[in-house]
């Protein structure tokens, strides 16, 4: 099998994806921590103090802004979660074509 030829495959897709999981997952990890651990500093800024001049933003645009990290990394590993699945079963049912076995749906995929 030749470099183009693997990297347009599905078993390089179902590796590719899981990778993204495994890092979202970590980058989720290290935001979480790095959050804490600057929320429980007594020199850390109080991000709730509102004495600065500025005008407050709306509030669905403020809960977007103080969550868009997390929603960035949650959509991400979704993305990557699905891609991994789609990616998995398009694998397993050319093996099974190649072996005269039955395909599975992305649900049996998950039930496995």
């Amino acid at each position: 099998m030749g470099f183009v030829a693997y990297i347009t495959s599905e078993n390089f897709f179902s590796a590719l994806f899981e990778n993204w999981e495994s890092e979202w997952l970590m980058a989720t990890h290290v935001v979480l921590a790095a959050y804490l651990f600057a929320t429980r500093i007594a020199e850390s800024r109080d991000p709730d103090d509102k004495s600065t001049n500025e005008e407050p933003p709306s509030r669905s645009r403020s809960w977007l802004y103080e969550h868009s990290l997390g929603l960035a990394l949650g959509l991400l590993f979704v993305l990557s979660f699905l891609g991994h699945l789609f990616a998995s079963r398009s694998a397993y049912n050319s093996d099974a074509a190649a072996h005269g076995e039955t395909m599975q749906s992305a649900f049996a995929i998950l039930a496995v």
